[in-house]
Order: structure tokens, then sequence, then C-alpha cells
């Protein structure tokens, strides 16, 4: 089977001695895109000790060196899972290369599944646990001629599925699982944008295409069509997982989203701007993406502010800005 990420728990122990209540928080595939931006959001965190979990410590260990988090993160095997009372887990498992995905698409289902049961297994034996788990704007389905709002509903051509709707149905499947479970603390955090220093980019994104195109000096070729897309910072998206574990009891479905989305060529432009990203719209250039053309892909719900009380604290823009500086450290 292939795994995109590291199978990797981390256990956080958070607060202090006496009066609060010290937590244990598993973080599996925390080599993992979202999962590094969590790690070092919550870096120096007081009274905290940190415990890696994985299958391969490789990996994570180099990319706690080179951020500061070791020996503030210990390392263990993934083997170990269960044997820590955790108070929280939080999933981060995915298939994150878009490549992968459209060759094996099957593998979304496999992938989700294991490790969802895992944690499900988990909690049947620990019911005060919290669950928090990385779903994804995919579960709207493939037609985003308008953003996703508390009304939007996913029309599956249940005669007519491709692997378009492959991703989305794995992700359906798992938040129903939850939401059957209402005894649970279980919460579905889903993702529709995100960009960080941490980002692979030998992945097929749009972003990575823009950072290949000015570290390469090369030309970016770009259909016309415009499209939308929020980027959530992971300070944020920290903050909002805080809120959901400080919650006596939650199971619910969240859409993330930022103080405001973002156009495509505001974002082209932007790298223009500021790191001479020479771009040329083709005509003939069409983007593609293996869950389906996506042309306002963000969420109008804010039910993350009225059940949790979470108020974003950066724009999409403000998520490039703040991150593109550390991928090109040599440009100005």
């Amino acid at each position: 089977m292939f795994y995109s990420v590291s199978s990797v728990v981390i256990f956080l122990e958070s607060g202090a001695r006496g009066l609060a209540m010290k937590k244990k928080i598993a973080i599996l595939g925390a080599t993992g895109h979202i999962a590094k931006g969590l790690l070092f959001g919550w870096k120096g965190a007081a009274a905290s000790e940190l415990h890696a979990f994985a299958r391969s410590a490789d990996r994570l260990t180099g990319f706690l060196q080179e951020n500061g988090l070791f020996p503030e993160v210990h390392v263990h095997p993934f083997s170990d899972f269960g044997a820590f009372d955790a108070d929280a887990v939080i999933n981060c498992v995915g298939i994150g290369n878009p490549t992968r995905l459209a060759e094996h698409p099957e593998e979304i289902f496999s992938l989700t599944e294991e490790y969802d049961d895992l944690i499900l297994n988990y909690l049947s034996a620990h019911p005060a646990a919290h669950y928090i788990h990385f779903s994804s704007g995919a579960v709207y389905g493939p037609d985003f001629s308008t953003p996703a709002n508390d009304e939007t509903a996913n029309a599956v051509p249940v005669n007519r599925l491709s692997p378009a709707h492959f991703y989305s149905l794995a992700k359906i499947n798992s938040e129903a699982k939850h939401r059957a479970r209402p005894a649970f603390n279980i919460v579905d955090l889903r993702i529709f944008g995100y960009f960080s220093r941490f980002t692979d980019t030998g992945q097929k994104y749009f972003l990575n295409g823009i950072i290949h195109a000015i570290r390469t000096r090369t030309t970016l070729r770009t259909g016309p069509e415009n499209f939308m897309r929020d980027f959530v910072h992971f300070r944020d998206l920290t903050a909002c997982l805080e809120l959901c574990l400080a919650q006596s009891h939650i199971n619910a479905a969240l859409d993330m989203y930022s103080l405001k989305p973002i156009g495509k060529f505001e974002v082209l432009d932007f790298f223009r701007e500021h790191y001479e990203l020479d771009y040329q719209v083709d005509e003939t250039s069409r983007n593609t993406s293996p869950t389906g053309s996506k042309a306002n892909y963000y969420s109008l719900s804010r039910k993350a502010e009225t059940l949790i009380g979470y108020h974003p604290t950066m724009s999409s823009l403000d998520s490039l800005r703040e991150e593109a500086k550390f991928l090109f450290p040599a440009l100005p």
C-alpha cells in the first residue's frame, strides 16, 4: 500500500502540574505538510513534552533537527501507538501527491479507512479522548461553480462514478462514520487550501508551479480562466485545533477559512511583483485536478465561529506573503 506521508504519531504532553490537567495529543502523519505546520506552530509550548512515534524515524528526525524541534520532540516506533493514554488524536494521514492520486485513486479508500478505523477503535477504549480528523472541502463534490455553504449538497451520480468522485466519497464515508458516533468527541476539519514554508515543491500544485518558475527563472504558462482559493495559515489552523480540544464535548464537521480568499491572478501578480515571476496567459492551457475543476474552492460556512469561536487572523494573501519568504531566502 502506498503512503504519501510516514505513518507517525506525535504525543504532546501539555499543561502544568497541579490544578491544570496534563494532556497528551497524538498526531498521525507527522511528516505531512499540514502536520509539520502544526508541530512548528506548537514549538516551544510551555510545559510541553513531545514524543514522536514513526514507522521510519529518519525523515521526521531530519525535519525536527532542521527546525529546532529536536530533541524537544522525542521519536519512537509507530508500533507503540495505543500504549499511551492520549487525551487527543489528530489524524493528518493522507495522499498528498496528486499524481499518485490520479494513477491509483483506489488507494484513498484503503488509506483513509485503515487509520480512521485504528483511531475509532482507540476511542472505543478511551471514550473521553478527542479525535481531530483532517478532512477536505472535497466532501461537497467536484462542483464548485459557487463556494460551499451550510446548505450545499453533494449530488453523487451513482451510476456514473469516476475517479473525480473517489476522494470525495472517501471523505464523506469517514465523516458519516464520525457523525454515527455522537457520544465521541470527533471533529472533521475540512481544508480547502493550505500553503506553508514546508510544502513539498515536487508535487504538482498551482503554487508549486509558481515556485518552480521563480527558482528556475522560467516562464509559467497558465490558462485564461480565473479561480478562487482560500489558504489557511498554520497558526490559524493551530488556534482552531486548540479551540476544538478545549470543548468538553463536540462532534461536528467544520469548514476552515482564512480572513479572505484570493483569486488566481491576484496570486500571480503578487509573485510577479515581489519575486519577479514571469507568467503568460496561454489560451490552450487548462488547470486540471484529479478531484475535479474548482472555480470557487472555498466555503462561506462560519460554523467554526458559532460553534467554537474560531476567528482567523490572516487572509490568504497574508499566508502567501508570510510563508513565501522562507522559500526564496536568496531573493529580496
